[in-house]
């Protein structure tokens, strides 16, 4: 005497969106990262959800932003003899003109090749 048991696993989830990302060979420290991830999906997935929470579900590229410093203005020339204090308060304020402006580097990447018609 044998005892058959039948067992079906269904699987309910919907399956998973394929998406693609193209990152520019020029852009060294988007390659970096992604090669230094476990799971690039989980963590660009990561990423868009912090995204979303600090922002809320907009297009990261237009989005509008906090007035950052004017990095192309041209102002008042610096006096020759600067102090030390006043170097590093300059420096401190490259600093942040940089850390600002450095996400958007590999932007100009895209323009760089453009054609103007």
């Amino acid at each position: 005497m044998s005892t058959n048991i039948n067992i079906r696993i269904t699987d309910t989830r919907p399956a998973p969106v394929r998406k693609r990302v193209s990152i520019p060979l020029s852009d060294l420290e988007t390659h970096a990262w992604w090669e230094a991830q476990e799971d690039p999906s989980v963590s660009v997935r990561m990423l868009i959800l912090d995204e979303i929470r600090a922002n809320g579900p907009v297009d990261r590229v237009t989005r509008p932003r906090a007035q950052a410093p004017t990095i192309f203005s041209t102002g008042p020339a610096a006096p020759a003899d600067l102090s030390g204090d006043q170097l590093r308060d300059i420096s401190e304020e490259l600093r942040a003109i940089h850390t600002t402006v450095a996400p958007f580097l590999p932007l100009f990447s895209i323009f760089a090749n453009a054609k103007v018609s």
